[in-house]
């Protein structure tokens, strides 16, 4: 999922104050803090955004959810500390998965060009065995031997008219 760098802000918001008072967490605590000033007190948008924040934090496995009717609230666990030791902090991680991503991407698109070039080799390979053999089957076809071994009728037919025209003659 790409996130932007206001939603990575916010995620580190919501990941230190977790841990930070081990309680929960709700789109109301952004917005206090101002995340979500530029919604106007929107609450529908506001809800919306935090949404998205869920599904993020729900990506890392280290998501306690809750749904109310006042609202979404991200309950504080465990694993919340350990994904901050490990890190340090989402945009830490987001930029380390990216880079890695990248860099999987562009190995797979060298491997990719790597069987791309043995394939043509491969081609170019099976092409030149044609044209070998094309070429001693046309070799051999020249050889004396082949062509009195292709042609013997022929020069036995030539002999004997010969030697009727001969006979016929004398």
């Amino acid at each position: 999922m790409e996130v932007s760098k206001k939603n990575i802000e916010k995620i580190d918001y919501i990941i230190d104050r977790l841990i930070q008072f081990e309680s929960s967490v709700s789109s109301n605590d952004l917005h206090r803090d101002g995340y979500y000033d530029e919604y106007n007190d929107d609450k529908k948008k506001i809800e919306q955004d935090f949404s998205l924040l869920i599904i993020a934090l729900d990506e890392l496995g280290i998501l306690d959810s809750v749904s109310t009717k006042q609202g979404d609230f991200i309950n504080y666990t465990p694993k919340v500390l350990k994904f901050k030791n490990t890190y340090g902090s989402y945009k830490n991680y987001y930029e380390k998965t990216k880079e890695q991503s990248n860099s999987n991407e562009t190995e797979l698109q060298k491997e990719k060009k790597r069987q791309e070039l043995k394939d043509k080799l491969d081609r170019m390979k099976f092409e030149e065995l044609e044209y070998k053999f094309t070429i001693r089957g046309l070799e051999e076809e020249l050889k004396i031997s082949s062509l009195i071994k292709n042609y013997w009728w022929l020069i036995l037919s030539a002999i004997g008219i010969g030697i009727s025209i001969g006979r016929f003659l004398l």
